[in-house]
């Protein structure tokens, strides 16, 4: 595609048990501005890239392996005003991607969060979904405290450039910690109506208590200090 108005950037390290699925989903999206797909690879040595190749516009390189530095450098290569940050383990309904970008129809619009719900979750997980992080989502966005998930998250080019992109050196906490910045050139704002379906393998393999300790920490720590947890091990299926 010559010139796609919105670029999706996808990271990637050995994620072939997902991202068929994933690539599959965002290349049938309806109703969407034009858009391009890059993965932005860490060094894969399953059939990750075979499948990407199927599915994608550009692969791009990162051998820094953390998804801070796959997302900066897939951005980075886009050609498209509005950048999308996804991942190889969600499933992206097909009307996703237009329900993301539809708030730049504002001009003042930098940032725009869709809401996540889990994909392969169990009783516990999807009520937690609906009664806790969905109102949670919609009141930190209203107070400017915004709850980040990269795996759906679309960005003004221009902005991000401005701002100086991802911090590459963050391992964690990266995404909350670049809004924090473009937030100071615009508005960011929640778009409940583009759900992604996210994998729930970390929950599965950390446990729901160290799990929400994590990212509850990490939220406040990012937002105070501007720094996140200095750990985050990849997790895979077996």
């Amino acid at each position: 595609m010559k010139n796609p108005k919105v670029s999706v950037v996808m990271p990637t390290l050995n994620e072939e048990k997902y991202i068929e699925e994933a690539l599959i989903s965002i290349a049938n999206q309806k109703d969407a501005p034009s858009y391009e797909i890059i993965i932005s690879d860490g060094g894969s040595h399953d059939k990750t890239l075979a499948i990407a190749r199927k599915y994608a516009d550009k692969i791009v390189h990162e051998p820094k392996r953390t998804c801070g530095a796959g997302r900066h450098t897939g951005m980075m290569a886009a050609r498209g005003e509005i950048l999308v940050s996804a991942n190889a383990d969600t499933y992206y309904p097909h009307n996703w991607l237009a329900n993301l970008v539809k708030p730049f129809g504002n001009r003042k619009v930098v940032g725009v969060i869709g809401r996540v719900v889990p994909k392969d979750g169990d009783i516990i997980d999807n009520a937690f979904a609906h009664a806790v992080l969905h109102p949670a989502a919609h009141v930190l966005s209203r107070i400017k405290m915004h709850y980040v998930d990269s795996s759906n998250m679309a960005l003004s080019r221009r902005e991000f450039l401005r701002v100086g992109g991802f911090d590459t050196d963050m391992v964690s906490g990266e995404d909350t910690e670049l809004i924090k910045r473009m937030k100071k050139h615009g508005e960011v704002v929640y778009a409940p109506d583009a759900m992604a379906y996210i994998s729930m393998r970390r929950v599965k393999k950390w446990g729901k208590v160290y799990f929400t300790y994590f990212h509850a920490t990490n939220f406040v720590k990012t937002h105070l200090f501007r720094k996140g947890h200095g750990h985050y091990e990849p997790v895979r299926e077996e």
